[in-house]
């Protein structure tokens, strides 16, 4: 691959000119839906399961919550 001072490029394979053209990928076009399907085409999310990890946030591994001491002493 060359390219010269203009910005002009050219590909040279064994002393031969090599052809070619630039590829631009088109953006990908979303899907047209109606607005009578719009709700079902839109997945509402899950809620998670009873075991996920945030569920259990503050709860050593025996499941029973940590006890927290208070910055001031008050209980």
């Amino acid at each position: 691959m060359c390219e010269n001072a203009k910005g002009e490029v050219t590909i040279l394979y064994k002393n031969q000119l090599l052809s070619y053209s630039i590829f631009h990928k088109p953006p990908r076009q979303a899907q047209v839906v109606s607005s009578k399907t719009l709700n079902h085409q839109i997945n509402t999310p899950k809620p998670p399961a009873a075991d996920h990890p945030w569920r259990q946030y503050g709860r050593h591994l025996n499941g029973k919550p940590i006890l927290e001491a208070h910055p001031d002493g008050a209980d």
